[in-house]
């Protein structure tokens, strides 16, 4: 069975890779992403779902914004170990894909934009 933490440690793995693979960085909370760019982003995070373990380069444009939902997600799902006492029985790519997309429109956007990735994540 999987945990909240694992799962995080995947995402946070990844991204300590795509930084230096994509010469990118996590961008600062307080750069605006285009919405026009948001359906790009989205499908490039359900290429990231379907093959995390291998390398993907997305178009320049989209990478910060993918390692912001990156990072969002990934202090989402250490919040979550610490609040929710289910767990998923394993990482998936649906998994991925409703943290990086779903839950990114649903809630994440928001919490980005007011405190950026690293901070603490309130539910």
């Amino acid at each position: 069975m999987a945990t909240w933490n694992k799962i995080a440690d995947v995402f946070e793995e990844t991204l300590k890779l795509y930084p230096s693979e994509w010469k990118c960085r996590v961008p600062d909370h307080t750069q605006a992403f285009s919405a026009s760019d948001e359906p790009a982003c989205d499908e490039w995070c359900k290429r990231i779902a379907q093959q995390l373990a291998e390398p993907i380069f997305p178009p320049k444009h989209v990478q910060p914004m993918i390692l912001a939902r990156m990072a969002t997600a990934t202090a989402c799902l250490r919040r979550l170990q610490l609040t929710d006492s289910s767990h998923p029985e394993k990482l998936t790519p649906q998994l991925i894909e409703h943290f990086l997309i779903h839950h990114w429109r649903e809630q994440l956007r928001d919490h980005w934009i007011r405190f950026g990735g690293s901070q603490s994540f309130s539910a």
